[in-house]
């Protein structure tokens, strides 16, 4: 079995020039609701008010998929997205040594036990969690796994 799990409403507005409005994304979700998508990233409440607001809209519209938000494991990041009412979250963790280095001094076992901390306040919460690794495809399998 496949799920479709489209990030246009997070990832596409990483592009360069590229910003949805509200009326745009609510017809950007329910456009890819209508095609079939199983699960759809619809933002990353951290990033402020507007982002927030925008993403109780999209959940508002009441479409039969699950709408998750874009979070880094981070404590604030989930309390950000339950202020939303969100009902799904990925949860991003570096998987690289270069990331991890960056934004954890290369301390593994504090990140992980972030992971930790925060997916258990997810789990508590009744949140559908993914978990994300970022820049993967520099980590180790050994890591990964």
């Amino acid at each position: 079995m496949a799920l479709i799990n489209d990030t246009t409403l997070r990832d596409g507005e990483q592009a360069p020039y590229v910003a949805f409005n509200t009326k745009e994304k609510l017809a950007i979700a329910t456009a890819l609701y209508e095609c079939g998508s199983d699960e759809l990233e619809i933002g990353i409440p951290a990033m402020g008010e507007r982002e927030r607001e925008d993403i109780k809209e999209l959940l508002a519209l009441g479409l039969d998929l699950r709408m998750m938000s874009w979070n880094r494991a981070k404590m604030s990041d989930l309390e950000a997205s339950l202020n939303c009412g969100v009902k799904s979250v990925d949860l991003s963790i570096p998987v690289s040594d270069i990331l991890i280095d960056l934004k954890f001094g290369g301390n593994k076992s504090y990140m992980l036990k972030e992971l930790e901390r925060v997916i258990t306040e997810a789990k508590q919460e009744g949140l559908f969690v993914c978990i994300g690794g970022e820049d993967s495809s520099r980590g180790s399998l050994e890591f990964i796994k």
